[in-house]
């Protein structure tokens, strides 16, 4: 374990400032750092919210041109299936994950971030274009979604263009290292080395290590996606018995793996006893993942690069662990007969909220934001960190104004959406203030007052039935401005990796 050298890279000193707390955007304190002009593009009236039509840029970017520091290179970090909830730092009281706390400490936490998908392909593909599903188009498609062999996700087509390709057009090195396998399917474009295979976030470490000192002092983004929390959770013995209680199995291979899937079994002593060493295993595999975190960040120290690198922790979705079975049994609908477990199929807060948290010295220190943020916003972020206007076609804001950076701070979304379940009947989510909505293809509807209700369990569909009706209208009006996305081609998976997916429960 390297738990104990954590403190080595806890005392970073990250701006003047302390402990600025945000509501929205508004009055974030003034840092170090350089000017980066905030792109907001068009206004959707009705909701607030930037779209346009989606298309590749013929052009990157420009340059800005700034004054005083900025980050030289970018190291994203997307640890795969995580829940936000799961970090001590989003208020886990368990020791999941004290390199990843540190960072947060130092920089900033974004309270309240939604994936625009509910799972990998689309979610990903998002992230790296600021794009939604409906518009980038790597989704799998039909009105019932059922993600297997026989019907494989779109490619990221070629038409649109990822962060990886801006930076390389200026001169980053740029390197990809996914235990992922679905990243194959049209995510290496932009990076000049690629590393795509399951494998543990030490062996994926171990590439991305590499890589990293094979450079020559050039500046570089590093994207490395770990997949340990993804079923089937095998991390090393120690830490799956990191939390157990005495007397635990927690070798078993039905623990590492799917059960109680139907969620009508989810009920009795035993399944809370499988449920609690469930989420035990999980939370020693995010602290085995944390500790692979803390390994990277030693070697950018040591290769000098750490002062001049900006690093951010996030996810693609969240994972279930039974918190609505007894709701998505009644509902119904998923070709795998599946509940409660996993992701892919439900639009409940804990697959669609996940982390986001940035850190550099150029930082305010101790920034926190509770309002609503997505994905989207990533990528933007990241060039005006780095100097660079986000293209327009960029869905997401900015948010280098509120890690302290100077400019005007972006308006935090009024409305965002999120789609394209992996499984199950088509459905698309309004996250409006603490509204939300979820329609499904098969015509169940499902809204929630977040803030009166954060776990979702009054359904206000019927019940308010004026509110209702607004949050459609404003689905429907942000819909019908979504560009079209290109034709894509399905992903051909080879031998090796259709194993590789059987093997993860997405192929039969």
């Amino acid at each position: 374990m390297r738990v104990n050298n954590a403190g080595r890279l806890g005392g970073w000193k990250a701006g003047t400032q302390q402990g600025a707390v945000l509501e929205g955007a508004a009055e974030v304190p003034a840092s170090r750092g350089v000017f980066s002009r905030t792109r907001v593009g068009g206004l959707l009236v009705a909701c607030g919210l930037t779209l346009g039509v989606a298309a590749g840029c013929s052009t990157p970017p420009p340059l800005e041109v700034t004054e005083g520091p900025r980050p030289r290179s970018v190291v994203l970090i997307v640890v795969d299936t995580l829940p936000a909830a799961t970090l001590g730092c989003y208020g886990n009281t368990r020791e999941t994950s004290p390199q990843v706390d540190r960072l947060a400490r130092g920089g900033a936490l974004f309270e309240r971030v939604y994936a625009p998908s509910n799972w990998t392909v689309p979610a990903t593909a998002s992230l790296l274009t600021s794009l939604y599903p409906s518009e980038h188009g790597a989704v799998v498609t039909g009105e019932m979604r059922s993600l297997s062999g026989k019907n494989p996700p779109n490619r990221l087509d070629n038409a649109v263009t990822t962060l990886a390709e801006i930076l390389n057009t200026h001169n980053f090195k740029t390197g990809l290292f996914s235990a992922n396998p679905y990243l194959r399917a049209g995510f290496q474009q932009g990076y000049e080395a690629s590393e795509i295979d399951r494998m543990s976030a030490t062996a994926l470490n171990d590439l991305a290590i590499d890589w990293l000192r094979s450079l020559s002092g050039e500046p570089f983004f590093l994207h490395i996606q770990y997949m340990d929390l993804h079923l089937p959770v095998e991390p090393p013995l120690e830490f799956a018995v990191l939390f157990a209680v005495e007397g635990d199995d927690m070798t078993e291979n039905k623990v590492k793996n799917w059960a109680y899937g139907r969620g009508k079994d989810a009920v009795g002593a035993d399944f809370e006893d499988y449920r609690r060493r469930k989420v035990a295993l999980n939370d020693g595999t995010m602290r085995y993942v944390d500790t692979e975190i803390e390994r990277l960040l030693l070697v950018l120290e040591e290769l000098g690069e750490l002062s001049d690198t900006l690093i951010v922790v996030t996810s693609d979705h969240g994972e279930e662990f039974w918190q609505h079975a007894a709701e998505e049994v009644e509902m119904g609908g998923d070709p795998r007969n599946v509940y409660g477990i996993g992701h892919g199929h439900a639009m409940y807060e804990e697959v669609v909220r996940v982390p986001l948290v940035f850190s550099w010295p150029g930082i305010t220190e101790g920034v926190r934001s509770s309002a609503t943020w997505s994905l989207l916003d990533v990528a933007p972020t990241l060039l005006g960190m780095l100097g660079m206007e986000a293209p327009a076609e960029m869905r997401g804001r900015s948010l280098a104004p509120i890690l302290g950076l100077r400019g005007e701070a972006p308006k935090p979304w009024d409305a965002l959406l999120i789609e394209s379940p992996a499984y199950g009947p088509d459905s698309t989510v309004l996250v409006a203030g603490s509204h939300k909505l979820i329609t499904r293809s098969d015509g169940i509807e499902l809204v929630f007052d977040l803030g009166e209700d954060p776990e979702e369990r009054r359904n206000l569909a019927t019940i308010d039935p004026e509110t209702t009706e607004g949050l459609r209208d404003q689905m429907s009006a942000m819909m019908a401005l979504m560009g079209a996305a290109p034709s894509a081609e399905k992903m051909q998976a080879d031998e090796d990796t259709t194993e590789q997916l059987r093997a993860l429960g997405y192929v039969e």
